[in-house]
């Protein structure tokens, strides 16, 4: 019993070093990304999640670490983007001949299909 309790702590103890080295580095990385390392440190973030679901608890230890890619600039990128579009779209109705001819096709569009639906009816 003993035994096991030494080897759990010293799976603790390790995983420990291992989060702050993890933690150390990804701090680092997302300064300056050296795409080599950072690609190794997602491989490490990958090994150690596997090996902290085989450990039980370790406290103070987080089971898995914090993910590697950056997401929030994927939504920050696609939000940018339907804005700009929505205010370039608006911009160009408001204050070009877009409005106008948007208008008179809209019109025609609808001519047509009220002549349409008059020839159905004959």
């Amino acid at each position: 019993m003993a035994h096991k309790d030494n080897v759990n702590r010293d799976r603790c103890n390790d995983a420990t070093k291992y989060y702050t080295f993890y933690i150390k580095h990804y701090t680092g990385c997302k300064e300056n990304i050296i795409d080599e390392f950072f690609e190794e440190l997602k491989n490490f973030k990958k090994v150690y999640d596997n090996q902290m679901r085989k450990i039980n608890a370790c406290p103070n230890v987080p089971r898995i670490l914090e993910p590697t890619e950056n997401y929030i600039f994927v939504v920050t990128l696609t939000t940018v983007s339907i804005l700009i579009a929505s205010f370039t779209l608006f911009i160009l109705y408001k204050f070009t001949p877009m409005k106008v001819l948007l208008h008179s096709y809209l019109i025609k569009k609808k001519i047509h299909r009220i002549n349409s639906l008059e020839e159905i009816r004959r």
